[in-house]
């Protein structure tokens, strides 16, 4: 506590000056005989003053070396609480910059994804495929835009966890590339290469970001709660969604279909989708396929009335060995790597 200078110096000069008073002897009163009509002829002025008794200057004394002393204190204190308060300011900075360095690095390698075509597509000879990112981004925003909090079995789910699960469900992807059935890889070994890439990347984050970012992962794998099943759904949606506008887009750039009617097998959909607004979002969405072709055939049916196909991808083989050969020469680097 910080004692307050002024009033010690005040409280000094008060104790010196009870002392003086308590060692000055009272003057001698005036003879009751003299009439009190008499002029008082003045008394001329002591030429020195009583000496101040032992116990005055002990008191005076002890009071100065005193003040000093918690003078002295003071200042030590003050002096300690200013070097602790910048080491620990020193000390702040220091983690906040190691920590604003790791996350840099995670947004850049997350950053990656901006960049990473996803497999399916290439080996579907898509030109200029969707990025793993963009897939990622429009996950997000479906719960946003027109899912309730309903789901099929009246089970509450909390669309903000969706769209984090949306966010992260495929990051390990920007360490270890986006796998598909077709690749030469265990069902095992692919998980622990993504479990690898997860914790490479949380390890770049501050504690508690970083447990955060491990439990929404794991929350998705484990497939356990409404939150990570309805995001999984929203992927497989996703995915028809996008089958439909490269049929679009191709037609459009090339007069053809692409070959990708297997997304469309509205059975097979149905069997992984159970969300009730889902559904209704993947029959209209159907329908609109069916409305398009419908166009397309008019525009340029071939001869026995089918709408136009896709060119014989005879090089489809060829370009799954091709992405095998470099993914696994990726993974390999990236597994060392880590």
């Amino acid at each position: 506590m910080r004692i307050n200078l002024i009033s010690l110096c005040d409280y000094t000069q008060l104790s010196i000056l009870l002392v003086i008073l308590a060692n000055v002897t009272p003057s001698s009163t005036s003879s009751p005989s003299s009439p009190s009509f008499h002029h008082r002829e003045m008394s001329p002025p002591s030429s020195s003053l009583p000496s101040p008794s032992p116990v005055l200057d002990e008191t005076i004394e002890s009071t100065i070396l005193e003040s000093s002393m918690n003078r002295k204190v003071r200042d030590e204190i003050r002096i300690d609480s200013n070097i602790n308060q910048a080491l620990y300011n020193r000390q702040q900075i220091n983690q906040s910059k190691t920590e604003n360095i790791g996350k840099i690095k995670f947004l850049m390698e997350v950053g990656k994804l901006k960049q990473i075509e996803r497999t399916g597509w290439v080996l579907n000879k898509i030109h200029s495929p969707e990025r793993i990112a963009g897939h990622m981004y429009r996950m997000a925003i479906i719960p946003l835009l027109v899912l309730s909090e309903d789901n099929n079995n009246s089970t509450k789910v909390d669309l903000n966890k969706v769209m984090q699960l949306s966010l992260v469900h495929d990051i390990a992807e920007c360490i270890v590339g986006d796998f598909t059935p077709y690749d030469d890889i265990s069902v095992e070994e692919k998980h622990r290469l993504e479990e690898n890439a997860v914790h490479y990347l949380s390890s770049l984050l501050p504690s508690k970001v970083a447990k955060n970012f491990l439990t929404l992962y794991s929350e998705y794998e484990d497939q356990l709660t409404p939150e990570a099943q309805l995001t999984k759904e929203l992927d497989r949606f996703d995915m028809v969604l996008q089958a439909f506008e490269y049929e679009k887009r191709e037609y459009k750039r090339n007069g053809i279909l692409p070959g990708l009617g297997e997304f469309f097998d509205f059975e097979r959909i149905l069997s992984y989708i159970r969300n009730q607004e889902l559904k209704e979002m993947v029959g209209q969405l159907l329908h609109m396929r069916s409305e398009f072709l419908a166009n397309a055939c008019i525009q340029s049916c071939n001869q026995d009335g089918s709408p136009p196909k896709a060119k014989p991808t005879a090089t489809k083989t060829d370009t799954k060995k091709e992405v095998r050969k470099d993914k696994r020469k990726n993974v390999k680097k990236n597994d060392e790597d880590l």
